[in-house]
């Protein structure tokens, strides 16, 4: 593609994202610095951005998870006639 054409497509800026990583920044999902940080972890453990991107969801909604839990069981804890 020319410089025109990605121009006039509205991207004119040239972050070295293609695919995938460049249509969720695109979209609004993920911005851009996080996503090229994504990409540097993928490259270092040799691993997928896909992969790289499912097993950080996971990880963030385990650590959701158990936040959530441990607050729960705290305040019935608290709630707990002695």
């Amino acid at each position: 593609m020319n410089d025109n054409v990605s121009l006039a497509l509205g991207g004119g800026q040239r972050s070295g994202l293609g695919g995938l990583p460049q249509r969720l920044v695109q979209d609004g999902v993920v911005e851009e610095a996080a996503m090229l940080e994504a990409l540097n972890a993928a490259r270092e453990r040799k691993i997928g951005i896909v992969t790289m991107l499912v097993t950080s969801i996971v990880t963030m909604l385990i650590f959701r998870s158990r936040a959530a839990f441990s607050a729960s069981s705290m305040a019935a804890s608290s709630t707990t006639p002695s």
